[in-house]
């Protein structure tokens, strides 16, 4: 099996972390009044690590059945380590063609693929105890020849330009700017994600669980990121 990069490990963690905490995991979609709920607790894309995963197609469906039943909004709630660039741009793409408001919610960490996806919101908001993390795009060439591999690199360089285009556009950054963290595989704590326009506001914790649940992330996310450098 293949060894999983530090920044994996790291996300899978924090994830891993807060479904722990919440009980809640994988995908799921439900209707409270006129708004739709979506939970993107999982990897993006089948996981090679765990066989599990979210697909664009299972978002589609889910949001194809809120149009028919006439919700006019949807709330996405992301707790995701990334995954599948192209099952990412897929959500994405389904999620900017809902016919309604769109809120994206951050609920533990918004990592690689799953920050991607986080830009369809016209709202984004992250829990104060939540993590966003963006990098280059990666890919393997795996017996490769030197002409293929270069190949590669080009799609790359094609694609971390998208990624930043994207990130970009929502966040009002410089392309320059944006590419250059992710280069540097940055993460953010909300503070961060908000000072950097990736998040439009930071949730307060109101309730004795909800402030619970953030001693316990951020605990968390100090050893984990003390542990990955």
């Amino acid at each position: 099996m293949l060894e999983q990069p530090n920044w994996l490990k790291t996300a899978r963690q924090l994830a891993a972390r807060h479904r722990k905490i919440t009980g809640r995991s994988g995908f799921s979609a439900e209707a409270a009044g006129d708004r739709g709920k979506l939970y993107v607790y999982d990897a993006i894309g089948f996981d090679y690590w765990t066989g599990g995963g979210i697909t664009g197609k299972s978002v589609t469906d889910a949001l194809e059945e809120m149009r028919a039943a006439g919700l006019k909004a949807v709330d996405v709630f992301v707790n995701s380590p990334g995954g599948d660039i192209f099952e990412a741009k897929a959500i994405y793409a389904a999620l900017r063609r809902f016919n309604g408001e769109r809120v994206v919610h951050v609920d533990g960490v918004a990592a690689s693929a799953a920050s991607f996806i986080a830009m369809a919101g016209d709202k984004i908001v992250t829990q104060a105890y939540a993590t966003w993390m963006i990098h280059e795009v990666r890919g393997s060439a795996w017996g490769a020849t030197a002409g293929d591999a270069r190949k590669l690199a080009e799609v790359l360089d094609l694609e971390n330009r998208t990624f930043a285009d994207t990130y970009a556009r929502r966040t009002g950054q410089g392309v320059d700017d944006v590419l250059g963290w992710m280069a540097e595989e940055t993460w953010m704590n909300a503070a961060q994600a908000k000072e950097r326009g990736f998040t439009d506001e930071i949730a307060e914790e109101a309730d004795d669980e909800g402030e619970a649940l953030a001693a316990a992330l951020r605990d968390a996310t100090s050893t984990i990121r003390a542990c990955a450098r």
